[in-house]
This record gives C-alpha cells, sequence and structure tokens, in this order.
C-alpha cells in the first residue's frame, strides 16, 4: 500500500519501518540500534558507526567504500551516535536517488540496502577485532569530536546543564563518549559492544522511498540468520520534580552569554506527552510563543530565547543567548513568562499552538529525510505513531489539560514547474507537487550585504528583520494564527522571505507579499531592533567556524564588500535610520527586482490570483541591481590568524580567482564542484592519507564560494597543523595542474553529483532567476559534461601564489 506508514516484525526486537511512496526523487533507508546508556560502555558504542562506516569485508578501505557509494549516483552514508531517555542509539543512514532516474533501470534502492547490511553484518574485523588502524583513526576523530564540541558555545553550555541536572543517572552521560575511555577503547572492545549491539539491541530499519520495504525485510531476515538475538531490557528513569534548584556558571571568554535551564516536566506516560507539548510550544516555540514574543521581541534581552521538551526524558530546556549584565533579568522573565503560561494563556492562544504544531506535522510526509525523522524518534516505542494520529491527540488537548501541565511546570522529478514574467515585472515560479500535503513559498529581492555602496554595512539584514513588522500586528503574529512556519534570510547578494504550512496557503501567500512589499519603520522601531541585531552579531563573533571564514574573506578580498561580515558592526548599524529603509526599499524591492516561487501543494492558477490581488497587475517602476567591484586579483594578504577559546585549530584556505562582476554560469559552479571532489574528495589518496595521518578530521571540505565579484575555492575544516595542510593542498593543485584530473575519477563523481542534482526547490528556483539558469539545467549539463572541460577549468581555480590561510588558534 503505497503513501502509507508500515511495520513488519522481523525478529526479535527487530523491525522494518516503512514510508512506500513514488512522489520523492530520493529516498532514505536508516538502520537503528538501541542500547542502554551505560558508563562501561558509552565510549566503545559510540564508536560503533563511524568504525563500520569505514570498511567492510567487501569494500576493506575507506576509499573503496566512498567508490562504491559514488558508483551508485552518489548514495551517502552518515553515522550518527544519540541518546533518546537512558539509551544510546547507534545509527547509519543511507540517502540514494529513486530507481527511475537511474541510467539503466537499476534498483539503487535494494541495492543501496544490501550495501548497508553488508556495511552492518559484514564489517571489516579478523579475530573478533576491528582492524587497528582504522580504529586509531576513528579513535582520533572521535576525541576531537568530543574535544571541538565545546566550539559551539550554544551547545556546550547545554551539554554541561545536562551533566549537572541528571547526576546520578545515566542521562548524564555525553553519548559522544567520554576522553578516558575513547583512549582506552581498543579494536577488541568495540567489536565486543558491536557483537552485543546486534544481538541484544533493539534494531529499526526505516525505509522510505520507492523502494518494496517487503523486499528489504527479507534481506534483512536473510542477514539476521545465524545470529542469536537475546534482547536487553530498555528502561528510562524519569524524575517528576526536583527537590532544589541547582545553579551552575562557567566564565569563558565570550561576546554573549549562553543560559540554559532546565525544567523537570512530570510527564508519568506517554499520554502526558501532547499536553506537555502544547505547554512547551505556547511557553517557547514558534513566533507566537511568551519566550519569543515577549522576551525577545519587546524586552530585547536576548537574540534567541526558546524551549524544547525532551519526550525521552520528561524535561524542558530553556535556551537563550544573552548579554552578561542581562543575565539575572532574563532569568527572572523567563521565569515569569512561565507563570503567565501557568495562569494566563487563553483559547485563542491555544488554538493558535495546536494549529501550528499540526501544521507542522502535515509536512512530515514530504520529504524522505523528516519521515526517516519521525520513525526515529519512536524506536523506543512499542507501536508507531503516524503524524495524522499525533495531529488527533494535539487537536484533543483542551485548555484544562494544559493547566494542568502547568500547574506541575510551576515547580520549575518525475515533475515540471512553471515560470511567468508577471505584467508587474515580477518574475515567478510555479513548481506543484502532486499527492504532496504541504506548500513552500518564498519571496526574494537579488539585493544583500555586498550592495552597501553608500549605505551602511549590514543594512540588508538589517532590513530583513525589521519587514515583519507593521504598525498593528508583525507578519510572524499572523502567520502563527494560520499555523505556517515562516522565516527570512539574507546573504551576500540576495534577501529572501519564505514559510512553510499544511493549510491556509492562499491567506499564508497574501501574507507574505503584502508584508514584504509594505514596510513600516520608526525611528524608534529602529533603534529597538539595533540592540536585537547587536546581541547577534556578538554571538558570531563568538563562533570560531564564522570567524575563520570572515577573517579568510578579509585577507583575500581588499576592497570587495564580500570581506564585511553580513550583519555589519555593532558601529554601522548604529547608523541605520528608518529613513535610510525607505530608500532600500525604493531601490531593491522594486517587483523587477524580485522573484516568487511556490513549490508543493498549489498550482499556477492560484499563485497568479493571490499576485494579482496583493500586488496589482500593472507595471511597477524599477530596474534590476547592476553591481561592479574595483578589486584587484591578488590576495591582499597570505595569511591571518585570531585567537580563541577551542580546543583543536581550525582553518580556511582559498585559492582567489581574478575578479569578474558577473556570476559564473550554471557550468563553471558545477564543474568547479566536480573538481573538488576528484581532487580533494573523500574517495581520493590525497583525502584519506592526510585522515589516517591526523592531520584532518571528517569535516574537512572544499567549496566553490562565488557570487558576484568574488570567486574562491576554499577549503574548511580542523587541523594540528594547519600549515602542513595549506602545503599538502598545493603540492596536490601541482600535481593535477601537471597530470590531468583522473577519467575514472571523474566520472564515478559525475555520476555521484548527478544523483545529488535530481530534486529541485524553491530557494533554487528564486537563484535560477537571479543566476539566470533553469532549474533542470543542471541535470542536462551532469549528462553532458566532459573531462576536457573540467581540466580547462581547472587552470583557472588554482593559482599555488594566490592564496590565504586563515586560521583560528587556542588562546594561550
Amino acid at each position: 500500500m503505497k503513501d502509507t506508514f508500515n511495520t513488519v516484525e522481523v525478529a526479535s526486537g527487530v523491525r522494518v519501518c516503512s514510508y512506500e511512496t513514488d512522489r520523492f526523487t530520493t529516498g532514505r533507508i536508516s538502520f537503528n540500534i538501541a542500547v542502554p546508556l551505560s558508563e562501561d560502555r558509552v565510549s566503545a558504542n559510540s564508536m560503533i558507526a563511524f568504525i563500520l562506516n569505514r570498511s567492510s569485508k567487501d569494500y576493506p578501505t575507506y576509499r573503496e567504500l566512498n567508490k562504491k557509494l559514488a558508483s551508485l549516483y552518489g548514495a551517502t552514508l552518515t553515522p550518527t551516535v544519540a541518546k533518546f531517555g537512558d539509551t544510546q542509539l547507534i545509527r547509519i543512514s543511507m540517502s540514494m536517488i529513486g530507481n527511475k532516474f537511474a541510467f539503466d533501470d537499476e534498483d539503487i534502492m535494494l541495492s543501496c540496502a544490501k550495501l548497508l547490511f553488508d556495511v552492518i553484518f559484514s564489517p571489516n574485523a579478523v579475530d573478533g577485532a576491528f582492524v587497528e588502524s582504522e580504529v586509531e583513526a576513528e579513535r582520533r576523530l572521535a576525541l576531537e569530536r568530543l574535544a571541538t564540541s565545546m566550539n559551539d558555545k550554544r551547545r556546550y553550555a547545554l551539554d554541561r546543564m545536562v551533566e549537572e541536572m541528571f547526576v546520578g543517572e545515566p542521562y548524564r552521560l555525553n553519548p559522544l563518549g567520554t576522553f578516558d575511555g575513547l583512549s582506552a577503547v581498543t579494536g577488541e572492545s568495540i567489536y565486543s559492544a558491536y557483537k552485543d549491539a546486534i544481538t541484544g539491541g533493539r534494531i529499526q530499519v526505516d525505509v522510505c522511498g520507492s523502494v518494496d520495504a517487503d523486499a528489504v525485510a527479507d534481506l534483512l531476515e536473510t542477514y539476521l540468520e545465524g545470529v542469536e538475538r537475546n534482547p536487553v531490557m530498555l528502561f528510562t528513569s524519569v524524575l517528576y520534580s526536583a527537590d532544589e534548584v541547582r545553579r551552575i556558571e562557567e566564565e569563558m571568554v565570550v561576546n554573549q552569554g549562553k543560559l540554559v535551564m532546565g525544567l523537570r516536566a512530570g510527564m508519568a506516560d506517554e499520554a502526558d506527552y501532547p499536553k506537555i507539548k502544547v505547554m512547551c510550544d505556547l511557553f517557547g516555540g514558534g513566533t507566537y510563543s511568551r519566550l519569543f514574543s515577549v522576551v525577545r521581541e519587546q524586552m530585547s534581552l536576548c537574540y534567541y530565547c526558546s524551549a524544547r521538551v525532551y519526550r525521552n526524558k520528561g524535561f524542558i530546556v530553556v535556551q537563550s543567548g544573552v548579554e552578561n549584565e542581562n543575565a539575572e533579568t532574563a532569568i527572572t522573565e523567563i521565569q515569569n513568562q512561565l507563570k503567565y503560561v501557568a495562569t494566563s494563556i487563553t483559547e485563542d492562544d491555544l488554538v493558535m499552538s495546536k494549529r501550528a504544531i499540526i501544521d507542522s506535522n502535515k509536512t512530515i510526509c514530504d520529504t524522505p529525510d523528516s519521515i526517516d525523522g519521525w520513525l526515529f524518534t519512536q524506536i523506543l516505542d512499542d507501536e508507531i505513531e503516524t503524524p495524522e494520529q499525533h495531529s488527533d491527540r494535539i487537536n484533543a488537548v483542551t485548555l484544562d489539560d494544559v493547566k494542568e501541565v502547568r500547574e506541575i511546570k510551576n515547580e520549575l522529478l518525475d515533475c515540471s514547474y512553471f515560470e511567468i514574467t508577471h505584467d508587474n515585472g515580477l518574475t515567478i515560479f510555479v513548481y506543484p507537487k502532486e499527492g504532496y500535503s504541504s506548500t513552500y513559498a518564498i519571496f526574494g529581492t537579488d539585493y544583500g550585504s555586498i550592495d552597501a555602496d553608500g549605505i551602511p554595512n549590514g543594512t540588508a539584514h538589517f532590513l530583513e528583520h525589521k519587514l515583519f513588522e507593521s504598525d498593528e500586528v508583525d507578519a510572524f503574529q499572523l502567520f502563527a494564527q494560520t499555523g505556517a512556519s515562516a522565516n527570512a534570510y539574507t546573504t551576500f547578494d540576495r534577501t529572501c522571505y519564505l514559510f512553510s504550512c499544511g493549510d491556509n496557503f492562499r491567506d499564508n501567500l497574501k501574507i507574505l507579499l503584502d508584508f514584504v512589499t509594505h514596510p513600516y519603520f520608526t525611528e524608534e522601531t529602529v533603534q529597538k531592533e539595533q540592540g536585537i541585531i547587536g546581541q547577534e552579531i556578538r554571538m558570531y563573533q563568538d563562533e570560531p567556524s564564522w570567524q575563520v571564514l570572515f577573517n579568510l574573506l578579509r585577507a583575500a578580498y581588499v576592497n570587495h564588500p564580500v570581506r564585511i561580515d553580513i550583519a555589519g558592526t555593532v558601529e554601522s548599524i548604529a547608523e541605520i535610520n528608518a529613513e535610510m529603509l525607505y530608500g532600500c526599499i525604493d531601490k531593491f524591492y522594486n517587483l523587477n527586482n524580485m522573484s516568487l516561487a511556490c513549490v508543493g501543494n498549489t498550482s499556477v492558477e492560484e499563485v497568479l490570483s493571490v499576485v494579482d490581488e496583493v500586488l496589482g497587475t500593472e507595471a511597477r517602476p524599477g530596474e534590476c541591481v547592476s553591481r561592479h567591484f574595483d578589486e584587484p586579483d591578488k590576495v591582499g594578504q597570505s595569511y591571518i590568524e585570531e585567537r580563541m577559546a577551542v580546543a583543536m585549530p581550525q582553518f580556511a584556505f582559498g585559492f582567489k580567482e581574478p575578479t569578474v562582476d558577473a556570476r559564473p554560469t550554471l557550468r563553471e559552479r558545477i564543474l568547479s564542484a566536480l573538481i573538488n571532489e576528484c581532487v580533494f574528495g573523500e574517495t581520493t589518496e590525497f583525502y584519506n592519507k592526510l585522515l589516517d595521518d591526523g592531520y584532518i578530521s571528517q569535516s574537512f571540505g572544499a567549496e566553490y564560494f562565488t557570487g558576484p565579484g568574488y570567486r574562491l575555492t576554499i577549503f574548511t575544516g580542523d587541523s594540528r597543523d594547519p600549515q602542513y595542510v595549506a602545503e599538502e593542498i598545493r603540492l596536490r593543485v601541482n600535481e593535477v595542474l601537471r597530470d590531468g584530473i583522473d577519467k575514472d575519477d571523474f566520472e564515478r563523481c559525475r555520476r555521484a553529483h548527478y544523483g545529488h542534482a535530481i530534486d529541485g526547490l524553491a530557494n533554487e528556483l528564486v537563484m535560477s532567476k537571479f543566476e539566470n539558469f533553469k532549474l533542470f539545467d543542471e541535470i542536462d549539463i551532469y549528462k553532458s559534461i566532459t573531462i576536457d572541460e573540467a581540466n580547462e577549468r581547472l587552470n583557472r581555480m588554482f593559482d599555488v601564489n594566490n592564496c590565504t590561510l586563515s586560521v583560528v588558534l587556542p588562546k594561550e
């Protein structure tokens, strides 16, 4: 039966959960094992998925396994370790293209399932132990993952809160393991943990796409032959309240404090979850929540402030980024808003929250990843609940139900799209997707942070924030009333506003078009926003990955505004006023410079009728933006460094191309991405040698970073010796410039990238307007592109005498 959730019990504690459909261009299969979270096994268990992901008996090296994946049209294997309650989750997920997109009518999804099961059940092990060289490499990477986790200050603060809140409980453990435990693991201990997981863990295989799930279940059953299953009991303890409030403070050199509060939710059993979920959503979920609308927006106490319920452990986490001097006020106000939810929410508030949750549930079945995630979170449940069933439970929640919870809480491709040039000047794309429940719309302008000639840096990003406001009710509140999820973003060269919804698409599209084209600014509201964005700027100043990138751009580019942070500086945004913002609207937000894309459960007729109603049919004045940048071809400086609170040095190494005002063509961008994969990707000897020798981690990657007037090939990652890695990259560039790209490598990468290119969304449609390509051009390019073109492009991409290394080093 298509487009339904099904479960097949394969063996004791083993099941296949599936959602079969022909609607997707891609598919997904994940193998999940749940085992008890325990101090003596957490480190060995954390290594299992990563060790299995390196090789198998048939593909005994990481490079050979990646070559096999590339031949399967770029299928990917992704290892993960997590925890649900007092249970540790070992997971390997696999994504692949749908069968109908294969060149030779291959059954790609079943072939991928077989490869996944080979990796799981036929590991590269000898005499009861994993290969020591692979263990050594993965041990180093695991230690680096654990060490560098402190670089993400938000994550670090959350982890520390969990450690202190759950003292004496297994849940306090980090699923990544411990430094001592990881240092002590061996090939034998990891293999022993693996065997125990296969025989005693709860196993769930999630399947989504056009594959026959029964065939996958039959295949799994053959792999389980000879495996003596003896499933262990999995149990999570839940405390319903705390005897005391514990407060932990740590000092670090940061620009913005990270505040995390853990609250026992008193969830006695699964039946309480819908009540607590609605309560938590009203407290700190959507843009209508008390934490967002009051603590963030009205009081400007923090840049972000939200709450999330952790179902499998029965507690709620509040996370916020605050200025140090505002921390006490923020804590008090967060507690006040919890009291407000306990005493003052209304039936209208309840309806708004339930509508948003139910609307979000309707989008789950529209992508393989979200379906897989939905199934994965239920691995500990006896029965799989569908999104519709969950929505029914949410819809049944009453105000009295939430009041009960509040009192406890007081304790603390086979498809086409249409392109239309409207009479009013707007370019419109409509991509109907039959059978989809959700719809996604994005309204963008060809205006970003680099368009700052004569105006303060950061104005485009500032304007993005301000457009959601009006003199009556802001757009976030309007979207909340319909249940839609809305957001916006600013890049170097565009600003986009978007929403997704399961219902009320027409009403939501009206809201989107109306608020973007009818701005409302006052000097008072501008000043208030300066404080909020100032906090955002300081937040990013604490992010090493952000700083290492912008340091690279500042070193590589002398004049081009790409060297300036998208949000500007605290000083530059202080110069912005309402008159400037209205001037930018007139210049950049004219319909001739904009694009609208709608994807999903809609039609051309519906979209055009809303555009006609809100924007009118008469031609609007205005022109597309033109850009020119006076930038020398050579880098400004070859090396730049900064010291921050990091455990492992981070680097960004970039090769600068001569300045050209125009954006590169789609064919140039595809060629550049293929070259990076062929020369530096995971299947290359270069990558695997540096990885095995401990000079890079799996965070290493190459990107063709480009836009109007800037073109860089950037390598990023963690390394104990960034200078050595940069020199090895230079040597590899010289080698491939001399010898050219290997033909077999090129063909394998071409197939892999083709496999990744078969699905398109609204973001790409908006880009196609600004960058002058058609959405499906990419597929045709991959079919026709040649190695001769790649070798010609190679010589323009790399100049070993025109490169810059940016490094963030640990503080001395």
